[in-house]
């Protein structure tokens, strides 16, 4: 599922959420702080770059991680939108 767009001048990114149970390889967990958590997010491009990276190990974090991501993005010029 998609929730919002982060857009800078030079890109637009997403952010998908999935369920932690359909990604085996991260055990449920979130990259960042190995909670465990029913919906793991991404920040991707689109929906195939995200779900690579969670198939890969290389991301997925739960809803507390994707708040400070967001703040931080936030901080260096990225705007939330909604679609």
């Amino acid at each position: 599922m998609m929730f919002g767009d982060i857009m800078t001048e030079k890109e637009k990114l997403k952010v998908f959420g999935f369920e932690s149970k359909d990604y085996p390889e991260l055990d449920g967990k979130c990259i960042e702080c190995n909670n465990e958590a029913d919906i793991l997010y991404v920040i991707a491009k689109d929906e195939k770059e995200a779900k690579t990276l969670l198939k890969r190990g290389k991301d997925g974090v739960c809803g507390e991680c994707l708040s400070a991501r967001l703040i931080e993005m936030g901080q260096d010029g990225y705007v939330l939108t909604k679609e």
